[in-house]
C-alpha cells in the first residue's frame, strides 16, 4: 500500500474534482464512498481506478475490512491517506474511511437479458439521486428484475445514489435510454405496462402482475411525461386516505414492488 501525504498528489487531486458533477461528467468517473458499496462495485466487476484509505481505518480494522482492502489490492492501486487529507475527498462528510475512484459501465438497453415474465420499475425522467438509489436498494430487496431509466434528469451514478442505494446500483440490472428505445424494449418483451399516478381510475392491487410488467413511476417534481398517456399503459394509484394527494416516488416503488412480490408468490 503506498502512502501520500501531500494534497498537491495528482490522484488526491483527481479524487476532490471528483466531488463535482461537472468534473464527473466531463472525465467519465465517479467516487464510491464505503466499505460496503466497494465490496459491491468490487463483485460487480466495476473498473477501480484507485482507493484511497484513511490511516485511522487502519488502527483496529475489522477482518472483513483487511480482507476488503487484500481484493481491492488485486485489481486497482490503494493509497494510504492521513485523516486530514482523507477528509478532503470523502464525498458528502461521511468519514467511512474508505473511498474509491470509479469507471461505470451501465447497460445498454441492448445488451439487457431478463427472465421471462419480468418485473421491471421504469422510471420516468427522475431527477434526485437520493430517490433512485432508494428505489434500487428496493428493487434489490423486492427481487426486481431490472430497472429502466427513460430519460433521466440525474447522474445516474451520483455518489448520492450510490451511498443511497447501499451499494445495490452494482447488483440491480440497470440500463438507461431515451422514451423511445425504452418504449420499443417494453414492445419486445410483450410486458403490461402499469403507470403510477395519483388519478389512475383504479387501485393498483386489482391487477396481476404476474405475466410480466412494467410499472412506470414519474418524477417527484413533474409525474409523468405526457408520452406514457397511450392505450397500451394502465393507470392505477394507491389509495391516499389522508390530506396529502401522493407518497415519496420510492415509497410507491416499494409499495408496488413487494405487491409484484406477493403475487409472484401465490
Amino acid at each position: 500500500m503506498e502512502s501520500i501525504t501531500s494534497p498537491n498528489n495528482p490522484k488526491v487531486k483527481l479524487a476532490a474534482h471528483l466531488r463535482e458533477a461537472r468534473q464527473r461528467k466531463k472525465l467519465g468517473l465517479t467516487l464510491i464512498d464505503g466499505e460496503r458499496e466497494l465490496r459491491y462495485a468490487l463483485q460487480s466487476r466495476t473498473v477501480l481506478e484507485s482507493v484511497f484509505v484513511s490511516e485511522g481505518s487502519l488502527e483496529n480494522p475489522l477482518p472483513s475490512y483487511n480482507e476488503l482492502i487484500h481484493l481491492l489490492s488485486q485489481s486497482s492501486v490503494v493509497y494510504r491517506l492521513p485523516d486530514e487529507l482523507h477528509s478532503k475527498i470523502s464525498f458528502g462528510e461521511r468519514g467511512s474511511g474508505i473511498v474509491g475512484i470509479a469507471k461505470p459501465n451501465p447497460t445498454g438497453l441492448d445488451r439487457l437479458q431478463v427472465k421471462s415474465r419480468p418485473v421491471i420499475l421504469v422510471l420516468d425522467q427522475i431527477e434526485k439521486p437520493g430517490n433512485l438509489g432508494a428505489i434500487l436498494r428496493t428493487a434489490d430487496a423486492s427481487g426486481v428484475d431490472a430497472v429502466l431509466l427513460s430519460d433521466p434528469s440525474c447522474e445516474l451514478f451520483n455518489p448520492n445514489a450510490i451511498r443511497a442505494s447501499q451499494g445495490s446500483i452494482f447488483t440491480v440490472k440497470l440500463a438507461t435510454g431515451s422514451f423511445d428505445q425504452v418504449w420499443n424494449w417494453l414492445q419486445e418483451k410483450q410486458l403490461n405496462i402499469f403507470a403510477a399516478r395519483v388519478d389512475g381510475s383504479r387501485l393498483y392491487n386489482e391487477f396481476d402482475f404476474r405475466s410480466g410488467a412494467a410499472i412506470v413511476l414519474g418524477s417527484e417534481a413533474t409525474g409523468l411525461g405526457n408520452q406514457w398517456n397511450r392505450k397500451e399503459v394502465v393507470p392505477i394509484r394507491l389509495p391516499m386516505l389522508g390530506t396529502m394527494d401522493s407518497l415519496n416516488v420510492s415509497v410507491t416503488a416499494g409499495v408496488l414492488a413487494y405487491e409484484a412480490w406477493r403475487q409472484r408468490q401465490t
